[in-house]
């Protein structure tokens, strides 16, 4: 097995698109917590006109603040799985659940504007805990590319689409775990080899001739992933089955509990 030391150069094309993709998720987050905020502002300033505030508060004044309460938790628990989800980018352990990140992951897509109003997510698993043997930063950045990947297609085709998180324990292996990421975006033409998404410098997508809100794609991503995940003895596949891309990556796991 390769050196850890040795995975950097694709290990920081992947950074680089993990962070254009927290980027863009930016305005969504602002565009969500902009209305619970709005509704804090009004309810402190209602309550400061109508409610003498040194003294004890009415039961009018209650069901303002069960409100006031239900809206701040809505904005920190949004900001809580932000950083949730950088502590994970950042971590050398081995601590990522899979499960768990799934419903993460899905929670911070939903502060996205576009997936909000265009992309159905879902979830199917048959585990409990599935912990990967790799660090927990290696999986955020692997799969969130794979996410990327999945919100392209879908803006691509005309249609609204959807994203499925599917993990399996592997029938080859009572140590690996199977990930898939499935959308029902643009696809591919049926007789094209989708082994050249792997090579180096080759992308299917356009790329932008004006301005742009995100980083071009010069077909790095699954070339990258590919080699991180040949360091800690996994592996991925890219298939096309009717209307649905599904993307399968074989992961080592250190803890499987179905």
């Amino acid at each position: 097995m390769k050196a850890v030391a040795e995975i950097h150069d694709s290990e920081a094309i992947l950074l680089l698109y993990y962070y254009a993709f927290k980027g863009k998720l930016l305005s969504g987050l602002i565009h969500n917590v902009g209305s619970p905020l709005q509704s804090v502002m009004f309810l402190v300033e209602l309550m400061g006109s109508t409610v003498n505030l040194l003294s004890d508060f009415d039961e009018t004044a209650k069901p303002k603040l069960d409100i006031i309460s239900r809206e701040v938790k809505i904005i920190a628990d949004t900001f809580s799985d932000f950083r949730i989800l950088q502590q994970l980018a950042d971590s050398e352990e081995e601590v990522l659940d899979v499960c768990e990140f799934y419903h993460l992951i899905t929670r911070i897509l939903k502060a996205d504007i576009f997936c909000k109003h265009n992309v159905s997510i879902s979830i199917k698993s048959s585990l409990r805990v599935a912990i990967p043997q790799m660090p927990s930063r290696v999986f955020v950045i692997m799969f969130v590319e794979l996410v990327r990947n999945a919100l392209k297609a879908i803006k691509s085709s005309s249609d609204k689409g959807g994203v499925e998180f599917c993990i399996d324990p592997s029938t080859l292996s009572k140590h690996e775990i199977i990930v898939r990421v499935i959308d029902t975006g643009c696809g591919w033409d049926p007789d094209f080899d989708s082994s050249l998404l792997f090579q180096p410098s080759y992308s299917s997508w356009d790329f932008p001739k004006e301005d742009f809100d995100e980083i071009p794609s010069f077909g790095l991503g699954l070339c990258c992933i590919q080699d991180l995940l040949s360091i800690y003895g996994g592996s991925i596949s890219v298939n096309r089955d009717n209307n649905f891309t599904q993307v399968e990556m074989k992961i080592p796991a250190r803890m499987i509990i179905p």
